[in-house]
């Protein structure tokens, strides 16, 4: 069965079925073709799931999505196996977010019903004939799983002492096969990272603060301030600091046990916008940026909301809806979200130009991810930025100039806001930069005078860690 990109959205139910027991090869358009699929007795095991790029994960998952209609935050991160008992279509998921909903869930392809299975703290596998592997903490347990009731049969045994997590994309380094062996990286790989500055040509300049795992920075208005979220690697929630560059301090701006991310400074710096999962779904909040007062509720639903950007005039604030669509929230005269950017493909990291007449933005409409910009409101034109991928858009503050991430480097164009069209030079390539941390909304901020870049580096390891390979894994447990 061939499936192509453009045909996903307008598949029925019976040709997703037919996708999922389908063991042949199946041809990505323009990816070549890769079997992703076999059938291995009563278990439909995905074999290269991890090793896919993010086009092909992402086409996977939207099939199961629109068969269960859960939406991608629902479904954090797909355990990379389906079970079928012979009458109904069943497959493993996990959950994110807060502990009391954390763990492995089991879904129908039938209904939307979900039921938890185990609680953990990273995604798992099913391991033939009667084992779930995930993780709790560092450690990998082994659940005994009755196939033919479909829930775990006795108490969880330690597997492995020491597993590698994988911080922000809820996955644990490890892989095990259906012949019994497991491999799996020792230690824990929460990457750390430095804020580092460089110049325009990748020369460093200095480093902000101690060694954390960071996320999403935002520079204050006037450049002298830096808002970042901060990782706990034990709780796996994150909170606001706030960094004063001048004087080398640090302050916590957050303190509710929930995830905290994606920092927003007001034009006048008195606010920090931000999102938090303290509800269950991810909000929106701000609170004084000097920490004064308690935190305010912006905007609140049923969905999943991560902030992108504030308007210069402070009137609107771009958020991201589901990690797919690109919406804007009126604070005045009265708070309205309507959306911006809302269709088939996935669209996110929204920026406002200064003068807030286009909005930059990631995109996957091309077949991969590019830069676009479009205007604001939408409809009278869109311009692609990027040729050979990209993402991250950040505005030089006088809107001449849009930089962004492409295959490991920095790259500007020059740009023309304030004519009757949007106009782009040709993206030159500005520096190679060194390791960053995950992609989330930005892993780095550009200075007003766009000179400097502060760039979230991950922390290079001392000495390679050593995958471990048992065979016959489960002859080990409890010894």
């Amino acid at each position: 069965m061939q499936v192509h990109m453009q045909n996903a959205e307008n598949l029925s139910q019976e040709q997703i079925r037919e996708f999922l027991e389908s063991s042949r090869e199946i041809e990505f358009a323009g990816c070549g073709r890769a079997e992703i699929y076999a059938w291995t007795e009563r278990v439909l095991v995905s074999q290269e799931f991890g090793s896919l790029g993010k086009r092909e994960r992402g086409m996977i998952r939207a099939y199961v999505e629109k068969v269960t209609g859960r939406s991608s935050s629902q479904m954090t991160r797909l355990i990379r196996t389906y079970l079928d008992t012979g009458r109904v279509r069943h497959f493993l998921f996990f959950v994110g977010g807060m502990p009391e909903v954390r763990g492995i869930y089991l879904g129908t392809l039938d209904s939307k019903d979900k039921r938890l299975l185990v609680a953990a703290d990273a995604g798992g596998a099913y391991a033939a004939p009667r084992h779930l592997l995930f993780p709790r903490g560092s450690t990998l347990l082994a659940q005994p799983f009755d196939l033919r009731k479909l829930q775990p049969a006795g108490e969880p045994v330690r597997a492995v002492e020491q597993v590698a997590i994988q911080t922000f994309s809820s996955g644990a380094a490890f892989s095990v096969s259906k012949n019994g062996t497991l491999a799996y990286l020792d230690g824990d790989a929460g990457a750390a990272s430095h804020l580092i500055w460089f110049d325009r040509e990748g020369k460093r300049l200095g480093t902000v603060g101690e060694a954390a795992v960071y996320t999403n920075p935002s520079l204050s208005p006037e450049g002298s301030k830096l808002a970042v979220g901060r990782m706990d690697i034990e709780a796996k929630t994150r909170d606001i600091w706030v960094f004063d560059l001048a004087r080398g301090s640090s302050t916590r701006l957050t303190f509710d046990p929930a995830d905290h991310l994606n920092p927003l400074w007001s034009p006048d710096g008195r606010r920090i916008a931000f999102t938090s999962s303290r509800k269950g779904p991810r909000d929106l909040y701000w609170k004084a940026s000097d920490g004064a007062g308690e935190e305010e509720v912006v905007l609140e639903s049923n969905d999943d909301k991560s902030s992108e950007d504030w308007s210069r005039d402070g009137k609107l604030i771009l958020f991201n809806r589901l990690f797919r669509d690109v919406w804007v929230l009126r604070l005045e005269p009265e708070r309205k979200a309507t959306p911006v950017l809302h269709g088939p493909f996935t669209e996110s990291q929204g920026q406002f130009s200064p003068n807030g007449r286009w909005i930059a933005y990631r995109s996957n409409e091309s077949g991969r991810e590019e830069v676009f910009v479009q205007t604001f409101p939408p409809g009278s034109g869109k311009w692609q930025i990027s040729t050979g991928g990209g993402s991250e858009p950040q505005w030089r503050r006088d809107g001449k100039e849009l930089f962004f991430m492409a295959e490991g480097k920095l790259l500007a164009v020059e740009t023309k806001t304030e004519t009757a069209g949007f106009e782009a030079g040709v993206p030159k390539v500005l520096f190679e930069t060194p390791r960053l941390g995950a992609i989330g909304r930005n892993r780095y901020v550009v200075s007003p005078d766009g000179r400097r870049f502060l760039l979230v580096v991950t922390v290079e390891a001392t000495a390679a860690r050593p995958f471990t390979v048992v065979v016959n894994w489960a002859a080990e447990l409890g010894r």
